[in-house]
């Protein structure tokens, strides 16, 4: 675990190097109910996160500063099948299975193996093993965000990240499909130090703390209560906050 923090410390650290200034996105007015977010910007406007979607409004990528998240589909609406491109590595595939009520029930990694992947209902949780080492068990939240998740590490003791809400306001993500889950389970590091880092989420996040992990958001929201500007603090991840930048379009 503490490998892969440190792998997410210097990815992060060489997407920012210092505080930005606010600039204001001039975004128009979009419905509530059509408005999708676009990108992220920094305080200088340089962009930072894309978003590309599908016909029926489903993601179809995620590029984070060189990094590519692809989304696939199933007959069912689930992810059936995610792609990760990182800038100088050969391209990672997973793929996803789920029973009659759309329960993941295994994923699939690029190396082929499949990992049966075991919901309780009476905890809202999934668990998996990863590999000889390493196992998790995410704790979903009853509108199904992510809650809490346990790193059950051979040899050491569990390592619990919880993940805290503004409950009432609107993510970045809030009108297209939640890819929280089928994103955590094929990379718990990317997931923490890209998709909580800049928010992309349902709901918005506050805060994201255990282990070696911290995050906090410092949030602030359009008219019709969605995210429009954020400051990170992580003082893990950086050396001084990062200010991001919501731009939604209508779709």
């Amino acid at each position: 675990m503490k490998t892969k923090i440190l792998l997410a410390t210097i990815l992060l650290l060489t997407l920012f190097s210092c505080k930005s200034d606010d600039v204001s996105s001039g975004t128009p007015t979009i419905p509530a109910d059509q408005k999708f977010l676009s990108k992220i910007t920094d305080g200088q406007g340089e962009m930072l996160v894309e978003m590309k979607y599908n016909d029926n409004k489903t993601i179809a990528r995620v590029t984070i500063r060189g990094f590519i998240f692809r989304y696939e589909y199933n007959e069912i609406g689930k992810v059936g099948n995610m792609h990760v491109a990182i800038p100088g590595e050969a391209m990672s595939s997973y793929s996803y299975t789920y029973d009659a009520n759309g329960i993941m029930n295994s994923y699939k990694g690029p190396d082929g193996s499949i990992h049966p992947v075991e919901f309780s209902v009476q905890e809202n949780s999934y668990h998996y093993i990863e590999d000889q080492y390493d196992s998790y068990t995410i704790y979903l939240n009853p509108n199904q965000t992510l809650k809490k998740i346990i790193e059950h590490e051979q040899g050491e003791n569990d390592i619990a990240i919880s993940l805290f809400y503004e409950d009432g306001k609107y993510g970045a993500l809030h009108n297209t499909n939640d890819v929280s889950l089928p994103t955590m389970v094929a990379s718990p590091i990317f997931y923490y130090a890209f998709f909580t880092s800049f928010n992309l989420c349902k709901v918005p996040l506050e805060e994201v703390f255990g282990g070696e992990i911290y995050i906090s958001q410092e949030n602030e929201f359009d008219r019709d209560n969605f995210l429009k500007n954020s400051i990170v603090n992580s003082p893990l991840l950086s050396n001084e906050p990062i200010k991001l930048n919501y731009e939604y379009i209508q779709l």
